[in-house]
């Protein structure tokens, strides 16, 4: 009935995408929601109730999702009226440490932010809104990206940085401490001697007298040179790699169930389960039965994800 022209830009740009990915299915997501002006509640109430702006309608394979923040985060947030609530359902998004770590891992995030988090993952979060400090998933990212590019250049790591992306001071003094207690521990140095099997007992020394959080930044570390290795199909490398790091673990800590939680730890990384298939590594292998499960059903999963790898 109207042309493209003429039609809404935010129902046209969702035929384009069908158009272009001959997917008729998806999802329109608007950001910012509540924060709209009053002179488009009626327009947006029409698009809660029909799916329609004016005279455009949204697909019928397609579903409309927004977003906004509570308004103790924004003073420019305008409550819902009763009306429109009872169109939405509203769905309360809280942080949540693990589903941060489980991205963090797979876009490879500072090993020393993973790290502190994994080990306090209270952290992963805080607001004082008297104060308007706030730290959140988000900061943590953004901190990561710019301690990476700190790190490569060799900039010095100050607690006015950190305070640039962590926004409660007493959060970014105690990550202050934890960076530079791991400076003083881990090397990359030392990653690179346990990935080439270089295993001097000074290095064993010094980490095996670390405590927890020395660990996770280890292991987060060593998993990070893994999944750089399962990028790059690297699986030569790789296979000499796993061997040294389960030999590294065993030196450090002997026997007993400190091997196998952290080898559960490392085992944890779905691209490290796929490169431990790919490359039939006897010594993780090992421990991959264990973590997931034992006999025929382990068996069972290796041999399907075998073909998968295939």
């Amino acid at each position: 009935l109207v042309t493209e022209y003429t039609m809404s830009e935010i129902i046209s740009a969702v035929y384009d995408e069908i158009r272009n990915t001959g997917n008729p299915n998806g999802i329109l997501f608007l950001d910012e929601i509540n924060c709209i002006s009053e002179s488009l509640s009626a327009v947006m109430l029409q698009l809660f109730q029909n799916k329609t702006l004016g005279q455009s309608s949204l697909p019928e394979g397609w579903v409309l999702v927004m977003a906004g923040n509570p308004p103790e985060y924004n003073k420019s947030v305008k409550l819902f009226d009763a009306v429109t609530r009872d169109r939405l359902r509203i769905i309360n998004v809280v942080p949540d440490a693990k589903a941060w770590l489980d991205y963090a891992e797979k876009h490879e995030l500072n090993s020393t932010v993973v790290s502190y988090i994994s080990s306090n993952e209270d952290k992963i979060y805080s607001f004082d809104p008297a104060a308007a400090q706030v730290v959140t998933p988000r900061g943590w990212e953004e901190l990561s990206i710019n301690l990476d590019v700190f790190e490569k250049h060799g900039y010095p790591v100050t607690g006015e940085f950190i305070s640039e992306f962590i926004g409660v001071p007493a959060a970014a003094s105690e990550f202050l401490d934890y960076y530079n207690m791991v400076k003083e521990n881990i090397t990359d140095e030392d990653i690179d001697k346990i990935i080439s099997g270089e295993i001097r007992d000074a290095l064993i020394k010094k980490i095996g007298g670390c405590g927890t959080n020395i660990r996770y930044m280890l292991i987060t570390c060593l998993k990070r040179r893994l999944r750089m290795m399962s990028a790059a199909k690297d699986y030569s490398k790789a296979t000499a790699a796993m061997d040294n790091i389960v030999g590294f673990i065993t030196k450090l800590y002997g026997s007993g169930g400190e091997i196998e939680i952290l080898m559960g730890n490392i085992l944890s990384d779905a691209e490290i389960v796929k490169m431990t298939i790919a490359t039939h590594n006897a010594n993780f292998s090992k421990y991959l039965n264990e973590v997931v499960n034992t006999g025929k059903e382990i068996n069972s999963k290796l041999k399907n994800r075998r073909k998968e790898v295939k």
